[in-house]
C-alpha cells in the first residue's frame, strides 16, 4: 500500500513538473531596427535564463511562431533600451500565428518606436485565435488595397486583442484603414489611450472596420481626419454582439455617405462620454434599426458639411446627461438631457479633443456614473458636477480654456489667472528708494538736472566769500551778529572818550 502510494505522488509531481517545463515565459529583446531579408529564429539568441537577443523585429516573431505550442506560453518583445526610432517594414508584413489560441504574444515600444511600412505592405496579421497585447508604439502607413487593415488585421476563433497607447496614423486598405477584424464571434478587441488618424479604406471604416461578432471596448481614444471611406468615416462596428465606446472622442472624419464619424450596424452599443462632432457625410452618426444604442453624458453636435447630426429609425436609450444639437435620435426627455448646440471652441489636436466654450450648457452637466472617475485625457472626473463629452473642463486639468488665462505653473493663479509680479525696483524708475537720494526717472543724469545717473542729489559749488570780482579790499557780505556789532561800537566810544579826557 506504502508502495503504491509512493508510487502515485511520483506520477503526479512528474505530470506537474512536465506542464511547468511546457510552459515558455521569454523575453526577446529586438536588438536593432533594421529590416533586412527572410525573417530567421536563428537569428535569436539565449543570453541568459529566458532571455533572447534577436537582431530583428521580424526575427523576434518568427521565434515566436515557431516553438512549440504550450498552455500559457508568453513571448514579451521589447526593444534595446538604446533603440530610439524608425523601422522601415517594406520588404514583407508580420505574421502572427503560434498555432495556440493559449500563448500570448505582446510587444512594447516604450514611445520610443515607429513601424512604418511605406505604403509597400501591411504590419500585422493576427491568425487562429492568436492573443497579443500591443502597446507604447506607433504604425504607420501599413497598406492592404483589397483587404482589411492596413495595419493590423486579425480573425479566426476567439481572439483577444489588446492595444494601448498605440497611434495609428496614414494606414489605407479596402476596409478598415487602420484595423480589420472578421470572423471571431467569441472575440474581445479591447482598444485604450489610442490614436487614429489619417487613415483611409476605399470602402468601409476609414480607421476601423469591425464583422468581429464579439466584444468592440474602446476608451480615452480619438478619431480624427480619417477619411475617403464610402460610408464610416472613422469606425464601421457591424455585426457585433456588444461594443462600448467611453470617453473618446469623434471629430473631423470624413465619408462620402452615412456615418461621417461612425456607422453601427448590429448589436449593442454604448456610449458613455464620448464626443462626436464634425464628421462630414450624408450624417455625422448613423445607427441601423436592428439594435439598441444607449446613451449616457454624451455629446453629438453637427456633421462637417450640412449632413444630418445623427441618423436612425429606432430613438436611443438614453440614461441622462446627454447634449444633442437634434431630436433625430433622443427626444430630450432623459434625466439632464438637453437639445440644444454644445457650443465647442476649438479642437486641439495635440490632445485629441474638442474644447468647450465657457458657456457651454455640457459644464456641469453630467450624471454621475459609477467607476468612471477619469477623462480622456486621465484628468479626474468632476463628482456631482463633471461635464458631459470625452474632456473634463475645468481649472486645473492643464489645459487652457476659454475664459483662463493659463492653467498650471509657476506664474498661474489657483483660480487660472496670471500672477502679475511687482517691477523690480531700480535706480531709473521713478521711484525714490530707501537707498537713493532722488530719481528723476529718464531725466537722472541730463545736464542741468537735479538728479545723477546714479540717483545721487547733483552737488552745486559756494562761491568763496573772500574772492572779489573788483580786485580790491571788500568786506565781507556775510551777515554780522547784531550783538557783537554794539559791543564793538560801544568800544569804540569810549576809547574816543579817554582820549579826550586825557587832552583836557
Amino acid at each position: 500500500m506504502k508502495n503504491k502510494l509512493l508510487i502515485t505522488l511520483s506520477l503526479l509531481i512528474g505530470i506537474l513538473t512536465f506542464n511547468l517545463n511546457t510552459a515558455k515565459s521569454d523575453t526577446l529583446t529586438v536588438t536593432s531596427l533594421e529590416s533586412v531579408g527572410a525573417p530567421s529564429a536563428a537569428e535569436c539568441s539565449l543570453e541568459s535564463g529566458n532571455n533572447y537577443n534577436c537582431t530583428t523585429l521580424q526575427d523576434a516573431f518568427e521565434y515566436a511562431n515557431t516553438q512549440a505550442p504550450g498552455a500559457d506560453n508568453l513571448f514579451e518583445i521589447v526593444f534595446a533600451s538604446d533603440l530610439n526610432g524608425t523601422i522601415a517594414l517594406n520588404q514583407g508584413g508580420i505574421d502572427i500565428d503560434t498555432l495556440d489560441n493559449s500563448t500570448l504574444v505582446t510587444l512594447n515600444g516604450d514611445h520610443r518606436i515607429t513601424i512604418d511600412a511605406q505604403l509597400a505592405n501591411y504590419i500585422f496579421a493576427v491568425a487562429n485565435s492568436n492573443p497579443f497585447d500591443l502597446s507604447a508604439i506607433h504604425l504607420s502607413r501599413g497598406i492592404i488595397a483589397s483587404d482589411d487593415g492596413g495595419c493590423l488585421w486579425f480573425g479566426g476563433g476567439n481572439v483577444t486583442i489588446n492595444i494601448t497607447e498605440v497611434t495609428f496614423s496614414d494606414c489605407e486598405a479596402h476596409n478598415g484603414g487602420a484595423i480589420g477584424t472578421i470572423n471571431s464571434p467569441n472575440g474581445t478587441i479591447n482598444i485604450s489611450k489610442s490614436t487614429f488618424t489619417g487613415n483611409k479604406a476605399s470602402s468601409l471604416g476609414g480607421a476601423i472596420y469591425s464583422q468581429l461578432g464579439g466584444e468592440f471596448n474602446i476608451s480615452q481614444s480619438n478619431f480624427s481626419g480619417n477619411n475617403e471611406a464610402q460610408a464610416a468615416g472613422a469606425l464601421f462596428l457591424g455585426n457585433t454582439v456588444t461594443a462600448n465606446i467611453t470617453n473618446s472622442t469623434i471629430v473631423n472624419n470624413k465619408a462620402i455617405n452615412s456615418g461621417g464619424g461612425l456607422w453601427f450596424m448590429q448589436g449593442d452599443l454604448t456610449l458613455t462620454y464620448t464626443t462626436i462632432h464634425h464628421n462630414t457625410g450624408s450624417s455625422n452618426l448613423h445607427a441601423l434599426p436592428t439594435l439598441s444604442v444607449t446613451v449616457r453624458n454624451t455629446i453629438v453636435g453637427n456633421s462637417g458639411e450640412g449632413g444630418s447630426s445623427c441618423t436612425t429609425d429606432t430613438p436611443f436609450i438614453s440614461e441622462g446627461g446627454n447634449l444633442f444639437i437634434t431630436t433625430d435620435c433622443i427626444d430630450g426627455t432623459g434625466t439632464q438631457d438637453q437639445i440644444i448646440d454644445p457650443l465647442f471652441d476649438t479642437f486641439d489636436a495635440d490632445l485629441g479633443i474638442f474644447k468647450l466654450q465657457s458657456t457651454s450648457l455640457a459644464l456641469g452637466n453630467a450624471i454621475d456614473i459609477p467607476g468612471i472617475t477619469e477623462d480622456q485625457l486621465g484628468n479626474p472626473r468632476n463628482p456631482g458636477a463633471s461635464t458631459s463629452g470625452a474632456y473634463e473642463v475645468y481649472c486645473g486639468n492643464g489645459v487652457v480654456d476659454q475664459g483662463e488665462a493659463c492653467d498650471g505653473g509657476d506664474s498661474c493663479t489657483a483660480s487660472c489667472e496670471e500672477i502679475v509680479e511687482d517691477p523690480i525696483a531700480s535706480c531709473g524708475d521713478g521711484i525714490v528708494q530707501t537707498d537713493e537720494e532722488c530719481d528723476e526717472g529718464t531725466d537722472n543724469g541730463i545736464e542741468g538736472g537735479l538728479c545723477t545717473a546714479g540717483c545721487l542729489n547733483v552737488i552745486t559749488e559756494e562761491p568763496n566769500p573772500s574772492s572779489s570780482t573788483s580786485g580790491g579790499c571788500s568786506l565781507s557780505s556775510a551777515p554780522v551778529n547784531a550783538s557783537l556789532y554794539l559791543a564793538f561800537l560801544s568800544l569804540v566810544g569810549l576809547l574816543g572818550l579817554r582820549r579826550f579826557k586825557l587832552k583836557r
